[in-house]
């Protein structure tokens, strides 16, 4: 447990300070399915450096292509798994080409076991998001 405790204030310490990336956080797609802020996906976010765009305090929302496009998001976050099985890539859906996230290579599909999960994986999860959002 002390080790788990040394690693998350690690994490944390390696943020401080650092302008957060906004990121949004889909679950599912097509009919868009976001992380809202009251779910363990954007925990493991922010605590990644990351800051959600979705700032409804629900585990999931319904978001709007339309208000996606607006939010404008640093880094996009695709789960794959039950509830998103098959991700079509968003350089394939016809005006997420268009995102800040997409135009810098900066999307990444992660596992749904591991980032929308609570768990000891979840720490696994942040720290494997903050190297990325960091590189």
């Amino acid at each position: 447990m002390a080790a788990w405790k040394q690693r998350l204030e690690a994490l944390r310490a390696r943020n401080a300070g650092k302008p957060a990336a906004r990121f949004f956080y889909e679950v599912r797609y097509p009919n868009l399915l976001a992380a809202g802020m009251g779910g363990i996906s954007s925990e493991i976010l922010t605590l990644a450096g990351g800051q959600n765009v979705v700032t409804d305090g629900k585990k999931l929302v319904r978001f709007s292509e339309e208000a996606l496009l607006a939010a404008d998001p640093d880094a996009y976050i695709i789960q794959k798994g039950p509830m998103n099985p098959a991700p079509t890539p968003l350089t394939e859906r016809d005006h997420f080409r268009d995102l800040r996230a997409v135009r810098q290579g900066r999307v990444l599909v992660v596992d749904e076991e591991r980032f929308a999960r609570p768990g000891p994986r979840a720490l696994d999860a942040a720290e494997e998001l903050d190297a990325w959002l960091h590189r």
